[in-house]
């Protein structure tokens, strides 16, 4: 990959893997994206059979139409303690067990556990596969509920106004969104060598047991 010879991901930090696996998008033909959805959807049936035990189903949980199923890996850790957490999923209707979609979730959590950047890899509605870059949320201004004194619990207009505040961020997080994915900076269709590269990091992962 990348003209490189004898680098594995296993060698390398959270924060170097997490670099490796990432790409800058870049256009591609149908032929690589149809490729890259077929790989990405055999990788989490493939994934999820790996690890049978640590799989949980739900049935129903938000469509009753829907089946659900769900795995949490754990990359080895860093000296440091740093890792990456690796989430699998799938979802299929009953009434057309043809439809399914599916997504890993990748995340580096930083020697201190707290969550940094992640990327999510999804199929949806019979589309291509496509990436979602969520940021690394310590590098972003957003409301934070442990910045609300306990004083302002008993205070409903405080409170109010508190979430409002949080209402107009998630307001503004939807609109850059939809702008990221129309100018081409996110959302966008993966090929062939992301999803190799993420099955190299689940070739190292095991069940991270709090999913």
């Amino acid at each position: 990959m990348d003209g490189e010879k004898g680098y594995r991901l296993v060698q390398l930090s959270a924060a170097e893997r997490m670099k490796k696996i990432v790409r800058p998008f870049e256009e591609l033909d149908d032929a690589e994206k149809s490729l890259a959805t077929q790989e990405l959807g055999d990788l989490v049936e493939g994934t999820l059979f790996k690890f049978p035990e640590a799989v949980r189903v739900y049935d129903g949980l938000v469509d009753p139409d829907k089946v659900e199923a769900g795995l949490l890996l754990k990359s080895p850790s860093d000296d440091d303690g740093s890792y990456v957490t690796i989430s699998v999923g799938s979802s299929s209707l009953k009434s057309d067990a043809d439809k399914k979609d599916c997504e890993i979730t990748i995340q580096r959590v930083d020697g201190d556990w707290r969550g940094r950047e992640a990327y999510r890899y999804y199929v949806e509605d019979g589309d291509c596969a496509r990436r979602f870059d969520a940021g690394d949320p310590f590098q972003k201004p957003r409301f934070e509920a442990d910045d609300i004194p306990l004083s302002s619990y008993s205070n409903p207009w405080e409170m109010i106004a508190r979430t409002e505040d949080a209402i107009q961020v998630l307001k503004n997080d939807l609109k850059n969104a939809q702008l990221e994915q129309d100018m081409g900076v996110n959302y966008q269709p993966v090929g062939t060598e992301e999803i190799a590269a993420l099955r190299e990091l689940i070739g190292s992962a095991e069940p991270n047991g709090i999913f």
